[in-house]
């Protein structure tokens, strides 16, 4: 006979919640609970990159509007470093449920039938098919967030069939009385019908970012005039073999690499698209692993140029991060961040995907002022999820 997970009774209500092991959802037993609770159910599957900081903007926001967030994960979300870096210090206000089988129908059977509680997808890609086309309504409403409204495929007629189909899957969302269909748009973009700024939050401190550039100089064989950097989530998508044989070519002026965060293919492949740089005796400052939101952002005020050389389309948070206290950006590759740079207008220069164009382009941005700093967009994006 199977397991059952020890019953949870949910601070703050008289409910309890309980899972067979291998069951495809939760089944709900109600007891004595208050007709005026009021919650917000955040749903987020995914744990990778941008997502649970996402969750925690929505978490945060919902506590300051006096509701309850009550997020739905899997239990790999739940165990992961993320969950821990970005929701471990509000785990007392909210309530978390691991959710095994991620259908429509297994999260609609964690909701009680009489609440009409709204209910968010942030990483909505995922949704937006099985939710628009669905025959029953969605109890008390649901918020889909596209993250990435456009294809993604390389092939440009493929890209053009999976866009199309996204906008129509979207046109649909919306003729539904009980979705809203929300796209993300970068922070550069004017706004528009149905659409949210990718959100942009800065947190870090000019004492630590001093502290980074001393410690960054200390561990150079020779500390460098410029420190250029590539940070957050590392894959192979953000070219960063491009980048070290770009700095590896520049020879009149002395520039440092620091690359920081959580490289998805390991470190062993973190030092072949590194090994370029190396050899030419750049100094290089690797800091592999998650980043704290307050270390990440005060290394973005400690470079000297940010590097966004990108193979996939969408906002990009990084960017956002640099604008917001005015780090010198160098873009390339992107559709989507060239269209950034048009938007900024501050001398933000996209080029494309080669060594030669970005070792120009570090150049002639490391001789040009920093651009001055734009405002967050953390307080909007909450806003049109939730209001």
């Amino acid at each position: 006979m199977a397991s059952q997970i020890p019953r949870k009774t949910l601070e703050g209500r008289n409910r309890s919640l309980v899972r067979p092991w291998g069951h495809s959802g939760w089944r709900s037993e109600v007891m004595l609970r208050s007709s005026e609770s009021r919650e917000l159910w955040i749903v987020a599957q995914g744990h990778g990159g941008h997502r649970m900081m996402y969750v925690r903007l929505l978490a945060e926001a919902a506590l300051e509007r006096g509701l309850r967030p009550v997020l739905v994960i899997s239990p790999a979300a739940h165990v992961s470093a993320e969950f821990s870096l970005h929701l471990s210090d509000l785990q007392s206000r909210m309530c978390t449920l691991t959710l095994e089988d991620f259908s429509v129908d297994s999260v609609q059977a964690a909701i009680p039938a009489e609440m009409h509680t709204r209910t968010v997808f942030p990483e909505g890609d995922y949704w937006l098919k099985s939710l628009a086309l669905r025959r029953r309504r969605w109890p008390g409403g649901a918020q889909i967030l596209v993250m990435r409204p456009h294809g993604q495929s390389s092939r440009r007629a493929v890209r053009v069939v999976q866009s199309a189909s996204k906008a129509a899957l979207r046109t649909v969302g919306r003729m539904r009385p009980d979705l809203s269909v929300t796209s993300l748009r970068s922070f550069t973009s004017r706004p528009r019908l149905w659409t949210v700024p990718d959100p942009v939050r800065f947190d870090g401190t000019q004492a630590r970012a001093e502290e980074l550039v001393s410690a960054w100089n200390r561990a150079a064989v020779e500390a460098p005039t410029y420190w250029v950097g590539v940070l957050g989530a590392l894959n192979s998508r953000k070219n960063l073999r491009l980048v070290a044989e770009a700095l590896a070519s520049i020879s009149d002026i002395k520039v440092g690499l620091v690359v920081a965060g959580n490289c998805e293919e390991g470190e062993q492949v973190m030092s072949e698209w590194l090994a370029p740089a190396v050899e030419a005796r750049v100094s290089v400052i690797r800091r592999a692993g998650l980043l704290e939101e307050d270390e990440l952002d005060s290394m973005v005020r400690a470079l000297d140029c940010l590097v966004l050389a990108h193979s996939n389309e969408g906002p990009s948070g990084m960017l956002g991060k640099a604008k917001a206290i005015g780090t010198r950006v160098v873009v390339a590759g992107a559709k989507s961040l060239k269209r950034d740079a048009r938007n900024l207008n501050d001398g933000t220069r996209w080029v494309r995907l080669s060594a030669p164009a970005l070792a120009d382009a570090i150049k002639r941005t490391l001789d040009s002022p920093p651009p001055p700093p734009r405002h967050s967009t953390a307080g909007e994006f909450a806003s049109v999820l939730i209001d």
